[in-house]
Order: C-alpha cells, then structure tokens, then sequence
C-alpha cells in the first residue's frame, strides 16, 4: 500500500499510547529503562531514560572517550547520579539496578548550531515513594 493511499477516516486516536518529551524544569520521574549503548562513533555510553506523568527523557552518559574532558564529564555525571540514588559502591551497578529507581532531574533546551536540543542537565535527590507500615492497634504495657 502506497503512504499517500493510507485511509485515516476511521482511526481512533482517543486511546493512542506514547508520551512526549519532559518539558524544561525540575521533574520527579522513575528510572524505566538504563542500558549500556555506543555513540555514533563507537564510544560507550549509559542510556538512561526517565519517565513520569508528564513525558520522558532520555539521557547518554559517556564514560569512555578518547578525549579527555569528555570522558570527565561522563564520570561526573555518572557519579552524580548514582550518589542521588543512595549509591556509594566504587564500581557502578548493573544496569538493572537502576531501573525503577526515583530520581529528580532538570531538564533544559538550548539552540545549538541552529537547532534547539534538549537535555538532562542535573539530576537530584528526591524522597522514595513508601508505604508506611501498618500500624499495631495494641499497645503493649
């Protein structure tokens, strides 16, 4: 079937799932998904994608790169992460350690070399969703 022949007459779009993009600010989210990806160019990198009501947001965290300063500041970012996840191991997680974990991030956008790029530009610490125990009607004497 031609794209041009396509008869949207009787879709309904009322249901349809998929979820924009966070706008800019400070968002509380869950961790959905995290995993280990390359760049374009091969380098190694931790895809982190946040997610809550209002959208998500995926950030690429590069810790392996032949420039230095690159490298640096993945590390950075990395380890920011982490610490607002309560975790202080020396080595990082497994990537499935992340995933359901909340965590706040900022979001911004810029225009940069003529297109508007959005991105995670911090993330923060944020209080964990728990269920307070069940409280015991006796009181013991």
């Amino acid at each position: 079937m031609n794209y041009l022949d396509i008869d949207l007459e009787s879709v309904d779009v009322s249901k349809a799932g998929g979820m924009s993009m966070l706008p800019d600010g400070s968002h509380e989210c869950l961790i959905e998904t995290a995993k280990v990806t390359q760049t374009k160019n091969g380098h190694p990198q931790l895809e982190v994608r946040y997610k809550n009501d209002q959208g998500v947001m995926t950030q690429w965290i590069i810790f392996n790169h032949p420039n230095a300063d690159a490298t640096r500041i993945g590390r950075e970012q990395l380890k920011l992460l982490l610490n607002n996840l309560g975790y202080e191991g020396a080595k990082p997680p497994s990537v499935e350690w992340y995933v359901d974990k909340p965590i706040g991030i900022t979001v911004r956008s810029k225009l940069e070399q003529g297109k508007n790029t959005t991105r995670v530009v911090k993330t923060f610490t944020v209080a964990a969703t728990k269920t307070p125990l069940p409280l015991d009607d006796e009181i013991p004497f």
